[in-house]
């Protein structure tokens, strides 16, 4: 897991701000159901379904661990334990 994360913060890290930028406004088409798509922008992707997604994950899995005994808590889950 940690090469993974290590591997993945280097490939974050190749990024340039500039193309970062131009990413964020550009449409890009997503599956929206059979024969369906949507277009939105990066920043747009971002707000409606890489947090939500990522917040919905982080949360079943905090309730997961707490369910399967393991003592974590709020402020594991937010980061300032």
């Amino acid at each position: 897991m940690k090469q993974r994360l290590a591997s993945t913060i280097d490939y974050v890290k190749s990024f340039k701000a500039g193309a970062v930028r131009r990413r964020r406004r550009q449409g890009r088409h997503l599956p929206a159901g059979p024969n369906k798509s949507i277009t939105v922008t990066g920043q747009q992707f971002l707000n409606s379904f890489s947090f939500p997604n990522f917040y919905f994950h982080a949360a079943t899995t905090h309730g997961i661990l707490r369910h399967n005994g393991v003592e974590i808590g709020k402020r594991d889950f937010l980061g300032v334990s």
